[in-house]
């Protein structure tokens, strides 16, 4: 088990591990699946995603992004978990 000191340097190690395992499942040939979702570690994740990715082997094209944990709410509505994620990643 690995302790961190603040919500920040989690977001970092998550985005590293995610980045890493994205990579080796695209080195396979395979398209790697992953699902986001909102909360307030996930901005940290993020933004972790945004600044780590030019340094990784992730080809975004070839990732497929799923919602979960989505509210069932309108599209605009701030409270979706979707539109957390497509402003801080897409």
């Amino acid at each position: 088990m690995e302790v961190f000191p603040d919500a920040p340097a989690l977001a970092t190690r998550v985005a590293a591990r995610l980045l890493e395992r994205l990579a080796a499942v695209q080195a396979t040939g395979r398209v790697p699946c992953i699902a986001l979702t909102g909360g307030s570690i996930a901005d940290e994740l993020y933004r972790e995603l945004v600044r780590l990715t030019p340094t990784s082997a992730v080809d975004w094209s070839r990732v497929d992004v799923w919602w979960g944990d989505e509210r069932f709410v309108p599209a605009e509505s701030s409270d979706r978990n979707a539109r957390q994620a497509t402003e801080a990643l897409l």
